[in-house]
């Protein structure tokens, strides 16, 4: 299953990057699409992307599952690819000693591929107090990128990566 998982997110990841980097600007497949169409998918992608943050300052993962494509889900986490069977457990296993999270997007793009296919890259910053007291924050410096799958229940995240740059200790904790 696992290199199933990775022969996807490959082809997947290195055809969606390859087109997203082309510099030719006839290979936009997204031209026949109006630019009310791409400003609606945009701000729908976005909302999705807002909505995660609020949800995991719940630490609701039964929540935050609902945004995973429940098929075609391969995300980038702990030096592995993490499929939709294994989602929860890295849920629940990321907030295990967490007191709080809180976060926000310091820059968002979408870039609208077909009215059921967008690309989704952000930088955000997080903060998270951990129970034994220490407090630390990434201060805007983690970028992530998710390819959005349009589904009947709305849109859903199905290939994802992030990487995040040093953190840094909050004063007193």
């Amino acid at each position: 299953m696992k290199t199933v998982i990775g022969l996807v997110a490959g082809l997947l990841l290195g055809g969606v990057g390859g087109w997203y980097l082309s510099e030719d600007p006839g290979s936009d497949p997204a031209e026949d699409i109006s630019p009310e169409e791409i400003a609606q998918i945009e701000a729908e992608i976005v909302e999705v992307w807002e909505d995660h943050f609020r949800v995991m300052e719940t630490f609701d993962c039964d929540r935050l599952t609902k945004t995973l494509h429940p098929e075609h889900l391969a995300m980038a986490y702990g030096a592995r690819l993490v499929g939709f069977d294994d989602w929860d457990g890295v849920c629940t296993g990321f907030f295990t000693t967490m007191e709080s999270w809180t976060g926000y997007w310091a820059d968002t793009e979408v870039r609208v591929l077909t009215p059921d296919l967008a690309v989704f890259t952000g930088y955000y910053g997080d903060t998270i107090h951990y129970s034994n007291g220490e407090v630390v924050t990434w201060p805007g410096n983690c970028a992530q990128v998710s390819l959005m799958e349009r589904t009947e229940d709305g849109w859903k995240n199905s290939l994802f990566g992030q990487s995040c740059g040093s953190s840094q200790p909050v004063d007193g904790s």
